[in-house]
């Protein structure tokens, strides 16, 4: 539907600034995401925005008739360099 606007920095950008809130003006020391494993693309942007993958939580969802694994990523504020 709006894959034009894909991989064009939107969604780093965004997060980055939510981050940046997050960390800077709320105070919180660490994130953390959770991802199922079908979704590449989310995981891609978590490594890239330097999170790094803390567990797996094996067969947490039944999708399109295949279980799949759940990513949780995490990020301390001492990691975020933007």
């Amino acid at each position: 539907m709006f894959r034009k606007y894909w991989r064009n920095g939107y969604a780093s950008d965004a997060v980055k600034i939510l981050l940046r809130y997050y960390f800077n003006e709320l105070r919180y020391v660490k994130v953390t995401a959770h991802i199922y494993a079908f979704n590449e693309s989310s995981i891609r942007l978590q490594e890239y925005l330097g999170f790094n993958q803390e567990g797996k939580i094996r067969n947490m969802i039944f999708t399109n008739g295949q279980h799949y694994d759940e990513y949780v990523y995490g990020l301390l504020k001492s990691e975020f360099d933007v």
